[in-house]
């Protein structure tokens, strides 16, 4: 009986069913590896669906913002032409003005000058009062 133990036939099952039994114990381990990176693999992809359905929700999103934006930009524009044209009305009116300003300035230097002949006239008529009125009271006095 001792013999089996030293018999080198009797250490190579020996040591193959080691080997088996490692190799079993490894296959096993692999097998629950295996199946931990199914389960990994089968909560990425809803992840991963999760994460595409995310993508697709923020791309109509954007597609959105973007027709607003073009929309925007048209209005934008819209308002930009239309102010033009109102600043084109503003500086016809500012001329306008002008011309109002200027005429108002020459009807204000004539009503000056007409001021000015109207003082002189005035004046010519009080000296022509006085003188009549001192005439009047000379012819009075001759008279009486």
């Amino acid at each position: 009986m001792n013999n089996k133990k030293l018999n080198p036939k009797y250490d190579f099952e020996r040591e193959t069913r080691v080997l088996l039994e490692k190799i079993g114990s490894d296959i096993s381990t692999v097998a629950e590896g295996h199946g931990i990176l199914l389960k990994n693999q089968d909560h990425m992809k809803a992840e991963l669906e999760t994460v595409k359905q995310a993508v697709l929700e923020d791309s109509q999103r954007i597609k959105k913002l973007e027709a607003g934006q073009e929309r925007a930009e048209h209005v934008l524009d819209n308002v930009e032409h239309r102010l033009g044209a109102v600043e084109i009305k503003i500086d016809n009116v500012e001329h306008k003005l002008g011309t109002v300003e200027s005429k108002i300035d020459n009807v204000d230097n004539r009503l000056g000058t007409v001021e000015t002949k109207l003082d002189s006239v005035g004046h010519k008529l009080d000296t022509v009062a006085t003188a009549c009125g001192t005439r009047i009271t000379s012819l009075e006095a001759k008279i009486s």
